[in-house]
């Protein structure tokens, strides 16, 4: 973003505010989808953010919707210092964080195991605890399941873990821990089998980026859902947009070989779910059970894979 009075002509304005603070908000988010704005500071101390002609009108639609969930932020903070409840609330169905914890604890511990092995890095300790490996499948099928709690490095660790406190917990209060676990796990294997199917290389594949970008594909399923049933989501598509390059941006850049076609099938699989899938309804006695039961039946099939794992290792 520039602060260029003369370049702002040969633009087209989308927007003005007299605050600096909202100027940068709006050049912030215009620049998270690939628009690059000027701002820049007219005569009667106006500030005007321009974009290029080709990009006005998707530039049209940000600043539209970001200035609308700025009013009706300031509107809630308004309401809020007053005492005053709004007359009508979105359902917030907050799920407690510990189920988002139980899962990077669940991570943190399969690294330690591996590191007590032999190394997190050892190609003989990343086999004998369920990495994928292309000459193994389909027989040993669990391997695509157990090696999304694998990582190799702790940088690789570190990074999907980041990635997962950032991404999950807004996903997990979307969903439910149900619909949560369901989409994690199953992306994340889809993915290894995807990569089994398309890749066939013989390397020792691990880690939870397929299993990640199945939840960012399962946001973008879960917005569509939502438009077509004609239902309010607090995050749009570009949202995820900007979400998922972010994602490859700081996690996958830091992982070293990258496998795209476990992460695509990741993000496709993730995608399918969240369309496929029932609805997260917590004000429902059967919408409680459908989420127990998804969380049950992902637990189930994570036990069962490292059950197989351990009786191969015997």
């Amino acid at each position: 973003m520039s602060d260029s009075p003369n370049t702002v002509e040969q633009l087209t304005e989308v927007a003005r505010t007299p605050w600096p603070r909202v100027a940068e908000e709006l050049g912030f988010v215009l620049s998270s989808v690939g628009i690059e704005p000027t701002v820049a500071r007219v005569a009667d101390g106006q500030l005007v953010i321009a974009v290029p002609d080709e990009q006005l009108a998707r530039a049209r639609e940000v600043v539209a919707e970001e200035l609308a969930e700025q009013a009706a932020r300031r509107e809630r903070e308004q309401r809020a210092r007053s005492g005053e409840q709004p007359a009508e609330r979105l359902p917030t169905n907050k799920v407690p964080l510990y189920w988002l914890v139980a899962l990077l604890v669940a991570n943190v511990c399969a690294f330690i195991a591996l590191e007590g092995s032999g190394g997190s890095t050892n190609t003989k300790t990343l086999l004998a605890l369920g990495a994928s490996h292309t000459p193994a499948l389909p027989a040993q099928w669990w391997r695509t399941v157990t090696a999304v709690f694998l990582h190799i490095g702790a940088l690789h660790l570190l990074a999907n873990s980041l990635s997962l406190v950032v991404f999950g917990a807004f996903a997990l209060q979307t969903w439910g821990k149900g619909r949560f676990y369901v989409i994690y796990l199953l992306s994340g294997a889809i993915g290894n089998w995807v990569s089994f199917a398309v890749a066939g290389s013989g390397a020792v594949k691990a880690g939870a980026s397929g299993a990640i970008l199945g939840i960012l594909g399962g946001l973008a399923g879960d917005r569509i859902r939502a438009g077509i049933a004609g239902e309010d989501r607090r995050y749009k598509t570009w949202h995820v947009l900007a979400m998922l390059v972010a994602y490859y941006g700081f996690a996958v850049g830091t992982s070293g070989r990258v496998d795209h076609a476990a992460h695509l099938g990741g993000l496709a699989a993730g995608a399918a779910l969240a369309l496929m899938l029932p609805r997260y309804d917590p004000t429902t006695s059967r919408g409680r059970r459908v989420d127990l039961a998804m969380t049950i039946g992902s637990a189930a099939l994570a036990a069962i894979a490292w059950t197989f794992c351990l009786l191969a290792r015997g």
